[in-house]
């Protein structure tokens, strides 16, 4: 009996000592070692020279988004699990919260993360997103905030002008911390802008983030068929109407507010991989996304090649520019005149190929564009030659002689590319790269 008994009293001991020593393990796994950890990142750290104070309207801001509850489906913290960083940027540290009481990391996400938000959309988007998110996502759930404005998203109030303030500020410390650190690059791609980019070095990502050139790189081309245009036109009428327009004419719901506006799809014979290469990367200065980054709305390859190949067949609806006077018949001593006042006029923006790589391209937001690849009419060049392209770089050039005018906008039609079986426009040639899944430990490491 007292056998039996010593053994229970054994049993019991052995218990409370294995359930004290657990609690200590967890104590210290889960609480002091990241609060020594946090402690380290936090304490007279290089890094929060990074993290400026807010602004008063960029704090009021910061008061309207927790008086709306906007925590409550828009979370701030890219987790270093499953995909976070591939769909939302670089894993979150604890430096760049820093001046933040109360934090906002949340716990569910019924919208994107918006962490990094300030890389992605500019103001002009945010407005018409916040006056009513239908006008860019059919599909959106979000709720109208249509009292931050005084009648329309071209007029924000001070609550909307705070709003978006504050969220300019997301993600702005980390990508100082990571340009200056090389972690992060600018890459000027040509007819498209200056990107960011991870770098990478020896197949891994230097930093764990979401890089357009490694997931994309081994990306084939699908082919031209018609169910990859009818997913395309599916997708298309989703994402890219709201603002281009459902013909492509540039008169989408949201295309009055944006500034530039968006481009008239159906004015060009665009090549496929130049549709794939905007998709892909964007257009910086302007409205246009990366779509293979939108965390509301991430394509893949195939989707992108499907849009493109949709994309091409808008010219067919196009309209006919108006013009005050008559086209002057082409010759070929008209285009040899136009190719010498493209070289004057013309080619320090877009290049003497028309390629967007200009002597000032690299100064330029929006970049210009590639007209070799965009292979707009000679009545469309006209056109915009009269009228500039309010909100880029592109001036009126209506003081030239009419037919220096038509000589220019002959020329640019020659200098359209024939398409080449390429297997992705945004691929970096020579280069062999793959994705690297990283571990919480090794995130932390390579930051």
């Amino acid at each position: 009996m007292d056998a039996h008994k010593l053994g229970i009293e054994r049993a019991v001991f052995i218990m409370l000592v294995a359930g004290i020593g657990f609690f200590l393990l967890a104590f210290i796994g889960l609480g002091l070692t990241p609060w020594f950890n946090i402690n380290h990142e936090l304490k007279g750290h290089k890094k929060t020279q990074h993290v400026p104070l807010l602004t008063p309207l960029q704090l009021k801001g910061r008061q309207i988004y927790i008086a709306n509850g906007c925590y409550y489906c828009h979370s701030q913290f890219v987790r270093p699990v499953a995909d976070d960083p591939l769909r939302f940027g670089a894993v979150s540290k604890a430096w760049e919260y820093k001046h933040q009481y109360p934090n906002l990391l949340s716990t569910r996400r019924k919208g994107p993360d918006l962490t990094r938000e300030s890389l992605d959309h500019p103001a002009d988007w945010e407005y018409v997103h916040l006056y009513d998110p239908r006008m860019i996502a059919p599909w959106s759930i979000m709720p109208a905030y249509h009292w931050m404005f005084d009648g329309s998203p071209g007029k924000p109030n001070k609550q909307g002008r705070a709003l978006v303030a504050y969220l300019g500020t997301l993600g702005q410390a980390r990508k100082r911390e990571m340009l200056a650190k090389g972690t992060l690059k600018k890459v000027f791609v040509q007819g498209i802008g200056t990107v960011l980019h991870y770098p990478y070095k020896g197949g891994r990502l230097m930093s764990p983030g979401y890089d357009h050139v490694v997931y994309f790189h081994k990306a084939p081309r699908i082919a031209d068929t018609r169910s990859a245009r009818a997913r395309g036109k599916h997708l298309y009428a989703m994402d890219c109407a709201s603002c281009h327009g459902a013909t492509g004419n540039g008169r989408g719901v949201a295309a009055q507010y944006l500034t530039p506006r968006p481009v008239r799809l159906n004015a060009f014979r665009f090549r496929a991989s130049f549709v794939y290469k905007v998709l892909y990367y964007g257009r910086p200065g302007s409205a246009m996304p990366s779509w293979v980054r939108a965390a509301d709305a991430f394509l893949t390859p195939r989707d992108l090649w499907s849009v493109a190949y949709y994309v091409q067949t808008l010219h067919r609806h196009a309209t006919v520019p108006p013009t005050a006077h008559a086209p002057i018949a082409k010759t070929a001593a008209l285009v040899k005149l136009g190719g010498a006042q493209f070289a004057t006029n013309c080619a320090t923006c877009h290049g003497p190929k028309g390629e967007g790589n200009g002597v000032l391209a690299t100064a330029l937001t929006p970049a210009p564009v590639d007209l070799a690849m965009m292979n707009p009419s000679a009545r469309w060049v006209y056109h915009t030659i009269n009228h500039g392209r309010t909100g880029t770089a592109m001036p009126s050039f209506s003081t030239l002689p009419r037919k220096v005018r038509w000589a220019i906008s002959y020329f640019v039609e020659t200098l359209a590319k024939k398409p080449k079986d390429i297997q992705s426009a945004a691929a970096a040639p020579g280069k062999t790269v793959r994705i690297a899944r990283l571990t919480a430990a090794q995130s932390s490491a390579h930051n």
